[in-house]
């Protein structure tokens, strides 16, 4: 009579190798969530540089791109729903009111929205915020909203005393 079945040596041998193979694996799997962040982020990134191309177009379109700051009436005037948006010469500027209106997914971190807004700072020449997924932000101890990890997001810096693009950045996930 034949016997039908696995051995114990060929049994052991299966679960070792099946070892092997899911700790070669895992790794790779743990970082699908990294490269998942990271390819939304370079989605985003191109929505931010389209409303950049578009604000711009539509600021030369007007005759408004050596403009060194467009007002908020002007402002208003061009985008209906934009009270609170800046441009300089004809480029948005980094600041939450207006990259919140431009780029849909985009808000801050009491919103429920994809992506946040934080850490925005005033450079000499401009200014520069950081646009992350809301999982990566919170609010500090004075309501400011800023990052949990120093990774995991855009850096987008606009300019104020040039007509210059402003600079799309990413600073990955992993």
């Amino acid at each position: 009579m034949k016997n039908k079945g696995f051995t114990l040596i060929e049994l052991t041998i299966s679960i070792i190798v099946i070892g092997i193979l899911s700790a070669t694996a895992i790794p790779r799997f743990i970082n699908i969530d990294n490269n998942a962040q990271d390819a939304a982020l370079v989605g985003l990134k191109a929505a931010i540089e389209s409303a950049i191309n578009i604000s711009y177009e539509n600021m030369a379109i007007k005759g408004m791109e050596d403009k060194a700051a467009l007002s908020y009436e002007e402002s208003a005037a061009l985008y209906e729903g934009c009270e609170w948006c800046s441009f300089d010469y004809g480029y948005p500027v980094a600041d939450t009111l207006t990259l919140k209106y431009l780029v849909n997914g985009i808000g801050i971190v009491q919103d429920d929205d994809s992506f946040s807004l934080v850490n925005w700072t005033k450079i000499w020449g401009g200014a520069v915020v950081l646009i992350t997924p809301t999982s990566n932000a919170t609010l500090s101890t004075n309501d400011y909203p800023v990052l949990i990890d120093d990774k995991c997001y855009v850096k987008y810096t606009s300019y104020d005393q040039e007509p210059k693009k402003p600079l799309v950045e990413i600073v990955k996930c992993d």
